[in-house]
């Protein structure tokens, strides 16, 4: 004969529901963080190609540097 479970080891269902299973949602795209015109405003892509020119800059003036002391 199989023993009756006690209480304790019976397992309870909660009445609260689950979340969303991610494999039935559909997947977000490559530019889903991004706004949603897919384009960046004027301002930032401005700020972003001056970024990169400073870098350039400091990136050439710290190897000219650099060098100096071989030259002596």
């Amino acid at each position: 004969a199989v023993p009756a479970p006690t209480g304790s080891s019976i397992a309870t269902i909660t009445s609260s529901p689950s979340p969303p299973n991610p494999e039935e949602l559909g997947a977000p795209g490559p530019d889903s963080a991004f706004l949603p015109s897919g384009s960046l405003p004027a301002s930032s892509a401005e700020s972003k190609i001056l970024f990169s020119h400073i870098n350039t800059v400091f990136a050439g003036l710290a190897a000219y540097w650099c060098l100096q002391p071989l030259k002596m």
